[in-house]
């Protein structure tokens, strides 16, 4: 059950980390779907992304919807940070190395989340995500900002100081953990094992991202970012919210259903890549 010690140390820090709390065949559920999912970027030699409409993915993998989003704690502390009715917009996996310090995005008052789940362990030193407790509102959020490092080399920290010695949280998960955390939130992740060409090794990582059910215009815009534009779309029959019921999934349904409730129906409109995201192949955490 989430509790209010647990909403307090959100508004706080700007994150939750929840330990162990995955089952070790849960965990193996996941690292399929994701060599599933990625085995058609198996040659890429550096980042992938690969988002996937959230319809699709609910429909393609009901089981990961009943171990991970319909799980009692992670409803819990969605309900309760962002409102019962959340939307859930965005579910990818990532081939990922290092990333600079950043926030996903900018703008306390869209209240985004992120889970992360890792399917491998990690350490402060060794590309473990880092946080910067409290920057997810002002004023220290805006205090990082003109600090951000200029370029993508994560070598090239705040401050004159590498992302390894900022003063920092460390998530060092192993493969159970999760960590939620406000997009507003500084992060990044650093190693200090570079090979000689300045690339740090992958990592496997899971994310799913949800907002509050906030009809303004502004909120609806970053939302509808997630999915194709389509004038018109044809209706599944049965509509995938009463598929999801069928299966017993009722959580993912009434999540479903309020995604076709806001005009959100399906195909991602970021499609997965292969390309790195800059030349040091880096990206966003």
């Amino acid at each position: 059950m989430f509790s209010s010690a647990q909403r307090s140390h959100f508004d706080a820090f700007g994150f939750l980390i929840f330990r162990k709390h995955f089952p070790p065949a849960a965990m193996e559920m996941l690292a399929a779907v994701f060599d599933r999912t990625m085995a058609t970027y198996q040659s890429s030699p550096r980042h992938v992304e690969a988002w996937e409409c959230v319809v699709d993915y609910a429909l393609a993998n009901p089981q990961i919807c009943e171990q991970f989003l319909e799980d009692d704690l992670i409803q819990g502390a969605l309900s309760a940070l962002l409102g019962s009715d959340f939307v859930w917009y965005g579910a990818s996996c990532n081939w990922f190395g290092t990333g600079k310090w950043h926030p996903d995005q900018h703008g306390y008052e869209r209240g985004s989340v992120k889970i992360l789940i890792y399917l491998d362990s990690l350490r402060a030193d060794r590309g473990s995500l880092r946080l910067i407790p409290g920057s997810h509102r002002p004023p220290l959020h805006e205090i990082l900002q003109p600090h951000q490092p200029p370029n993508d080399d994560s070598e090239d920290g705040m401050f004159g100081m590498r992302g390894v010695d900022l003063p920092a949280v460390d998530f060092e998960p192993d493969p159970g953990d999760a960590i939620l955390f406000s997009k507003n939130l500084w992060h990044g992740a650093f190693d200090r094992r570079r090979s000689r060409a300045g690339k740090a090794p992958l990592r496997r990582m899971v994310s799913f991202s949800f907002g509050p059910n906030r009809q303004s215009p502004e909120l609806l815009e970053y939302f509808r970012s997630f999915f194709q534009r389509e004038e018109e779309v044809t209706p599944a029959s049965p509509p995938p919210d009463e598929r999801l019921r069928r299966l017993g999934r009722k959580r993912t349904a009434a999540m479903i259903a309020r995604l076709t409730s806001m005009g959100l129906h399906s195909r991602v409109c970021r499609q997965p890549s292969n390309v790195p995201q800059n030349r040091n192949g880096q990206q966003d955490d």
